[in-house]
């Protein structure tokens, strides 16, 4: 089945991974527009208390400058909205526990920051209680 046939399959609202998706794009989209837009604020505050200078980031975006840490949460941002319109149209009937299981998989196995998730997102799967750590299987050893 193509992936437009099962993304359409699902009714408006039948599936919580869909609600979810929403909360993260909004969110990715207002990551975007603050990534673009920083390094002219930054450059404001500057020029407005003459601490530093306003040209070190005017008109940049943080990994332009070396915001590491910027960059590494727009991109799994950006990431996780990515898997999960995957997700969906990969598995469009999720129940939620499954979605639960899902982005908590995205922490767990693709190493996700939680500061790429939409609150929504994050509340969903109660990343703030969530450790990784004790959800990974035991090792294997000879």
């Amino acid at each position: 089945m193509a992936q437009n046939d099962v993304g359409a399959g699902v009714p408006y609202g039948a599936s919580s991974l869909n609600g979810l998706l929403r909360a993260q794009l909004a969110f990715v989209g207002e990551q975007v527009e603050a990534y673009l837009t920083c390094g002219n604020e930054f450059a404001l505050d500057a020029l407005r208390t003459g601490e530093g200078d306003p040209k070190f980031t005017l008109g940049l975006m943080p990994h332009e400058w070396g915001s590491v840490d910027s960059w590494a949460y727009m991109r799994d941002a950006l990431q996780i909205a990515t898997e999960m319109m995957d997700r969906i149209s990969n598995d469009a009937d999720l129940n939620d526990d499954g979605v639960k299981r899902f982005i908590r998989d995205l922490v767990r196995d693709k190493w996700m920051r939680l500061e790429g998730f939409a609150e929504d997102v994050a509340q969903f799967a109660e990343l703030a209680t969530y450790d990784p750590e004790t959800d990974r299987p035991p090792r294997v050893t000879d």
